[in-house]
């Protein structure tokens, strides 16, 4: 009868537990899992807990994270290759000098090389890492918001054609990169960082989680 009573009076979560999203029927301090809640509890027996088994690597990432996870990976793989391109390096409105701008594609391409990583083994530094990333892109937009900036920017897009010998294409971008069509453009990337953001945050019990049991 204790254990009826305790089964009665368990509880309906949908979130993350054990490597696995989903609803689960939490009683003290155990867990099962169901495809959908049942109403006003399930019937007893209650199912073996889940896992049975202990989950394989990849079950304890949510789908969304690796595929941010392979984004960073796959962007951090190509931002190495601009270190072996004559490119000049852009940030804050500033166009950087060939050495600097071969340090800056350097250390972007490597923390986005390890934030991939590190979202992939559920790193709770990768999560606020990636924040930080962000805010570093949140900054830049506000500088080419400025008309200083903006010049700044049209400047450096003069620049990195003139380098891949397509210096005819300039003044065509430049009219690209002004007025609505920039902004729009800014604007595009400040949402789809907040989609990431959002994403990172409402998973954030997966990345707390495991590094616990870590």
């Amino acid at each position: 009868m204790e254990e009826r009573a305790a089964w009665v009076h368990g509880a309906w979560h949908r979130d993350w537990h054990d490597g696995r999203f989903g609803w689960w029927w939490n009683v003290g301090p155990s867990w099962y899992f169901y495809t959908q809640p049942v109403y006003p509890y399930p019937q007893p027996p209650p199912p073996s807990p889940f896992p049975q088994a202990p989950p394989g690597r990849w079950s304890k990432v949510p789908t969304a994270i690796i595929v941010i996870a392979c984004f960073y990976l796959l962007g951090g793989a190509m931002t190495m290759l601009y270190v072996f391109l004559p490119f000049p390096g852009f940030i804050a409105g500033f166009i950087l000098s060939p050495v600097a701008s071969r340090v800056l594609y350097l250390t972007m391409g490597l923390a986005s090389l390890a934030l991939g990583a590190g979202l992939l083994r559920l790193d709770n530094r990768a999560r606020l890492g990636v924040y930080a990333l962000m805010a570093l892109g949140l900054v830049n937009v506000a500088v080419m918001l400025t008309p200083w900036g903006h010049a700044r920017f049209l400047e450096y897009n003069t620049q990195l054609y003139e380098r891949m010998h397509l210096g005819g294409m300039a003044a065509m971008t430049s009219n690209l990169y002004s007025g609505p069509i920039l902004i729009f453009s800014l604007l595009f990337g400040v949402v789809l960082s907040g989609v990431v953001v959002w994403i990172l945050q409402h998973h954030r019990a997966a990345f707390v989680r495991d590094q616990a049991a870590g």
